[in-house]
């Protein structure tokens, strides 16, 4: 399979920016959850029939990273642009069912020095 040298280089600078990323969280005492996936094998009668762990891949934590990242940044730039928290809620409720979850404590005020 042929991939376009440009793309090789972006792939291999996100992993270097998920890196990053991660470390920052680190940094802030943020907890590194890594909770181990499993592969269920469903019948034909839609019957589980077996469940081995799957190892999540390099680009399945980069993707993660950056999702974690971008929810981050929404709630900061909410929180600095002093929307409204019943306009947060709102928007919380419909990312609530799409799996999306903001951190709390990015959407509290900030102290002004």
């Amino acid at each position: 399979d042929y991939v376009n040298r440009d793309s090789l280089v972006k792939i291999f600078l996100m992993q270097e920016l998920a890196e990053i990323f991660t470390a920052n969280k680190l940094k802030r005492g943020a907890p590194q959850i890594d909770t181990p996936e499993c592969k269920l094998t469903i019948d034909e009668n839609e019957n589980c029939t077996d469940v081995k762990r799957r190892e999540r891949g390099k680009a399945e934590l980069i993707i993660e990273e950056f999702m974690l990242m971008a929810n981050e940044s929404a709630a900061k730039t909410a929180r600095e642009s002093n929307i409204s928290r019943k306009k947060i809620s709102v928007c919380l409720s419909k990312a609530r069912p799409l799996n999306i979850f903001l951190p709390i404590s990015l959407l509290r005020p900030t102290q002004k020095s």
